[in-house]
């Protein structure tokens, strides 16, 4: 049975029955069957050569005409109506209908529902789908709409659509045809399953992936790269002792020594990113570390940037070392305000959150229990969802050139995850972005010795 988009059920009407029997015994709505006397057709004339007299209008009517639904029976479709358009509901699986020749659709409630459309909006066409999907999805669409008028064959596609706030959502669509009693296809029945949750986690669970890949490969190279600056910065300061301090030589061997400088804090951020550096974790107080920080910010930020800090009441403790909570702060704030060239507005929260299995089960990396969130939003440019894929890839900038190395969010997301954390970001390009970082809550006491160090260096 097919709900049309007022979720009420069509009955099945006298001309449902099927075609091509004079005296078959049909199925009223209720059930009960119904006999339809057979055309005996012309009769033939009598021993005398008269005619016989034409039946009477009303010979077999009561047999010929169904049963009208008892209220009972009307009561009893409405309510299977609703219990399918509960289980559409629950399952995020739509029905549908669709006339090849006049191109008009018929939608369940759900449909809409998954699209994110009103019901009493205006009839759907293949015009109207085509303002809903990608010009990729409709043009799958079409092609399956012609095969399978063609051919009869049955579609399975994956889709894209665009909600009316300019969201993003996948379905999986199935459709098969009806034939006529002439064999044509007249009628494309098929459903439509939200699956934007499973795409979504699809692709959190890609980027893990690549991004542990990725944190092992840096990781091996670090450690390598480590051992052989160690030699170089050690030979240099060697060669710098025997100098005057006025050899010519002198600069050319200090310029060697800072440049092993620098070099050694990338390799520490690569050790950050790859989850190998030394860490010193203690109990603190988030909040005071996010209250104690903030004169640095302020100046990182400069004039341009309003900077707004949020502490909500009774926020819990959490294990990490405090230098580098500090150092994720700083990042992420630096991020931000290169992302608002023109001025802005920087917000830092700091608050309690609980984590259920619905929560852990759309997000990778997620685990159950008390957290304390981290949010760091600002009202810069935004990010598509390419560069959201991959910002916390080791190098990858959206920078110009010699405006940094790369390694920033690199950074806090290898902090993160090395203080058994879990950090997401939601961003749509021209409307800010903001990461939220999750650290399990602990109920031991805070350490005397974990003060904040307040001396975190910008990350690039």
């Amino acid at each position: 049975m097919l709900l049309p988009p007022t979720g009420r059920a069509t009955l099945t009407s006298p001309t449902d029955y099927p075609a091509g029997s004079t005296d078959a015994t049909r199925r009223n709505a209720d059930g009960r069957a119904s006999r339809r006397a057979r055309d005996p057709g012309p009769s033939a004339p009598d021993e005398e050569g008269r005619s016989p007299a034409p039946p009477r209008p009303d010979a077999g009517a009561a047999d010929s005409i169904p049963d009208p639904p008892t209220p009972d029976l009307i009561h009893r479709l409405e309510q299977t109506a609703r219990d399918l358009e509960f289980a559409e509901r629950i399952a995020r699986i739509g029905s549908w209908t669709l006339d090849p020749a006049t191109g008009r659709a018929t939608w369940s409630t759900e449909m809409y529902r998954i699209l994110g459309l009103d019901p009493a909006g205006p009839p759907i066409d293949l015009e109207a789908i085509g303002r809903i999907f990608t010009p990729e999805s409709v043009a799958l669409v079409s092609a399956a709409v012609e095969r399978t008028v063609a051919t009869g064959e049955p579609w399975h596609l994956e889709l894209e659509f665009v909600r009316p706030d300019g969201s993003h959502g996948w379905v999986v669509s199935n459709g098969v045809a009806e034939r006529d009693p002439s064999g044509r296809v007249h009628r494309i029945r098929g459903t439509m399953q939200d699956v934007t949750e499973q795409r979504e986690l699809e692709t959190q669970l890609r980027q893990a992936q690549r991004l542990e890949a990725v944190g092992q490969l840096a990781g091996g190279i670090a450690h390598d790269f480590n051992n052989l600056l160690t030699a170089i910065r050690g030979y240099a300061e060697l060669v710098l002792a025997n100098l005057a301090p006025d050899d010519p030589n002198r600069p050319d061997v200090e310029q060697i020594v800072a440049a092993a400088d620098r070099a050694t804090e990338l390799i520490r951020q690569l050790l950050a990113f790859s989850r190998r550096q030394l860490l010193r974790p203690a109990v603190v107080n988030p909040a005071e570390l996010v209250e104690g920080i903030a004169p640095l910010l302020r100046r990182l930020l400069g004039e341009h940037i309003e900077l707004v800090t949020v502490v909500a009441p009774g926020v819990g403790r959490i294990r990490v070392d405090p230098s580098q909570f500090e150092q994720v702060i700083v990042n992420l704030a630096v991020n931000a305000r290169d992302a608002m060239p023109e001025g802005g507005r920087l917000l830092i929260e700091v608050a309690n959150a609980d984590l259920d299995a619905a929560y852990v089960a759309n997000h990778v990396d997620a685990t159950v229990g008390p957290h304390v969130v981290l949010t760091v939003s600002d009202t810069g440019t935004g990010m598509d969802e390419a560069t959201k894929g991959r910002i916390f890839e080791p190098f990858f900038t959206t920078k110009p050139p010699g405006r940094g190395t790369g390694m920033g969010l690199a950074t806090v997301y290898g902090i993160v995850k090395q203080s058994g954390g879990s950090i997401y970001v939601s961003s749509e390009p021209g409307h800010g972005t903001s990461f939220k970082v999750y650290l399990p809550r602990v109920e031991a006491e805070v350490e005397e010795s974990a003060a904040p160090a307040s001396e975190a260096a910008p990350g690039g």
